[in-house]
């Protein structure tokens, strides 16, 4: 036992100052914020959608916990929520009778780049989430998020919007 508690003595203040309240892995949210979605790309980043305390604010983050690339909207106030459109629809899965497909959308637009998350489920695909970058005249690019590293759910957004 005093080997265990040694060790534990050595172990706890490393533990202590890395510990970051709401940073999961790759969680952008801030203190006082509730996470709504996130999850990492494949390129390492980080997608995060995050709800200020009382649903003062709807934000969407993407960077690393080191660094955030992109915040929208830059204010945090009441009027961030007009900002986002969200769609959830709920259909018969074509290829396969007496299932369905759950398809959650949140779409945002900063200057003339469109933004649009997506995080579906069906029984025939199982959950897949990402984002959409659309910019005029160019292809949409896609990031597929990385679903091992998913936390939280677009469905829950009528929970936190007024």
């Amino acid at each position: 036992m005093k080997a265990y508690s040694w060790l534990l003595a050595l172990a706890l203040p490393f533990a202590l100052t890395s510990a970051v309240p709401n940073a999961g892995p790759g969680l952008l949210c801030r203190d006082g914020e509730t996470n709504l979605l996130s999850f990492t790309t494949k390129n390492g980043k980080s997608v995060s959608l995050c709800v200020g305390a009382a649903n003062k604010y709807l934000v969407y983050r993407y960077g690393t916990p080191a660094q955030t690339e992109l915040q929208y909207p830059p204010a945090l106030d009441a009027s961030s929520w007009d900002k986002f459109t969200v769609t959830n629809y709920r259909k018969p899965a074509a290829d396969k009778p007496n299932s369905a497909e759950d398809l959650h959308r949140l779409v945002f637009k900063n200057g003339s780049v469109t933004y649009t998350i997506y995080d579906d489920t069906s029984d025939a695909n199982g959950h897949v989430c990402g984002i959409g970058i659309t910019m005029p005249g160019k292809k949409e690019v896609f990031m597929q998020g990385n679903l091992k590293s998913v936390t939280g759910q677009l469905a829950d957004f009528s929970n936190y919007h007024r």
